[in-house]
């Protein structure tokens, strides 16, 4: 299964749910998603604006268009996150954790954070030297 196929599966189930303006941008990737992967921002936003543009990658849990990209082209996702944030609102969500794949950060591998994480699916890896038994 290639990036594309995926791309597409996520926006046909996406779509019903969108406003016009988002559905638009659905339309745009399923007539040519690789031009969508692959084109500047200026060349996308003739067909849509740049901030409908960016509501429908936040909306797919992205952060923006670089980070859509980025995410859609990887097979594996790490993040590296400091435990500060974790529990905290944000102006922005960097990414939703259903689309990561391991989880580097300081906090305790049995810390209840951590552990909800991992009943996500997610790899945690601590930072933190744990005692050895």
């Amino acid at each position: 299964m290639d990036s594309t196929d995926d791309l597409l599966r996520m926006v046909r189930a996406a779509e019903p749910e969108l406003t016009p303006k988002l559905r638009g941008i659905c339309r745009l990737i399923e007539t040519d998603p690789v031009m969508f992967l692959r084109s500047a921002a200026g060349k996308l936003c003739t067909h849509t604006s740049e901030p409908t543009l960016i509501r429908f990658c936040q909306r797919s849990g992205y952060a923006g268009l670089a980070d859509f990209r980025m995410m859609d082209a990887a097979d594996r996702v790490i993040l590296l996150a400091d435990s500060a944030g974790f529990g905290k609102p944000r102006l922005h969500r960097i990414r939703a954790m259903e689309h990561v794949s391991v989880l580097v950060t300081d906090l305790p591998s049995d810390h209840e954070t951590a552990c909800r994480i991992r009943d996500r699916g997610v790899q945690v890896v601590s930072t933190i030297e744990e005692p050895a038994l």
